[in-house]
């Protein structure tokens, strides 16, 4: 599962380790969660654990897999965080790379969650869309337009996203 937003500060990285943390607290399930915003990442201040060594390092080859991963508590929860920050968005080897990192990965966890970067500005996570079988758009209530969502969603082109409402308040939902 991918995990992005339309722009940056919708609670993308919150909901991607909430989610990884209820598979693995609540039903058991050994997951894996990688933070790819190597821009602005924050999976490892979400799940109180090191920067470093994490994604960045294993895409450069200075670190395996095994040695940057992280487990959280005793839970079958497995964090790659960014490793070192580069300040750009992903390029075309980076997400060649952590394909490959994915395919290694894969039959150990039976969820893999992905902190993707934001859509916008620039579409380059797209390749890291295409890697998912389920899209998740996060949207921060009254916080992001609907035109903004729209152009997102069309850019990604994906027929396989959902979108999680992020941030709503009590009081405006009927009970």
């Amino acid at each position: 599962t991918v995990i992005t937003s339309a722009i940056k500060g919708e609670g993308k990285s919150v909901v991607a380790a909430n989610l990884a943390y209820v598979l693995a607290r609540n039903l058991g399930k050994s997951t894996l969660l990688i933070d790819c915003d190597l821009k602005c990442p924050m999976v490892h201040q979400c799940m109180g654990i090191p920067q470093f060594p994490g994604l960045k390092d294993v895409i450069e080859g200075k670190h395996t897999i095994d040695s940057c991963l992280h487990r959280v508590e005793d839970l079958p929860l497995w964090v790659l965080p960014s490793g070192v920050v580069s300040g750009r968005m992903l390029e075309l080897y980076d997400t060649r790379k952590i394909s490959e990192i994915l395919t290694k990965v894969e039959r150990k966890y039976e969820h893999i969650i992905i902190d993707a970067p934001p859509i916008l500005p620039l579409a380059d996570m797209h390749m890291l869309a295409e890697m998912a079988d389920t899209l998740v758009f996060v949207v921060r209530a009254g916080f992001t337009s609907r035109g903004v969502v729209e152009r997102a969603v069309r850019t990604i082109g994906a027929s396989n996203a959902c979108i999680i409402l992020n941030g709503l308040e009590a009081r405006g939902v009927p009970s």
